[in-house]
């Protein structure tokens, strides 16, 4: 997903240096998704949690850590992860430019 992501951001930078700024407030905004998901749990905002990007996937990791998660809940949750994936690579398809070397 970060990957996609950031191949998608730096269709929308004009340099290198632009485009850490570009890729700054995904890598913050994931991180802080799965911070909120890793400290406060998912008991509460359970489907909110789950929708925003690494929300689902910091899920996952919780419940293997923690085991004793029926496997067909563990699938349920990889639903919103493929998504997110699909989302990054369809925009990294639409807005990656490759600029060849002069």
């Amino acid at each position: 997903m970060m990957l996609g992501l950031g191949l998608a951001t730096a269709g929308l930078t004009n340099s290198p240096e632009h485009a850490q700024v570009t890729t700054l407030p995904v890598s913050l905004g994931t991180i802080a998704v799965a911070s909120w998901g890793g400290i406060s749990g998912t008991e509460e905002l359970p489907l909110l949690k789950r929708l925003l990007p690494g929300g689902s996937a910091t899920e996952l990791v919780l419940n293997a850590w923690n085991g004793g998660v029926p496997v067909t809940d563990s699938l349920l949750l990889l639903a919103p992860t493929l998504s997110w994936v699909i989302v990054a690579i369809a925009l990294a398809s639409r807005m990656f430019r490759w600029e060849p070397r002069r």
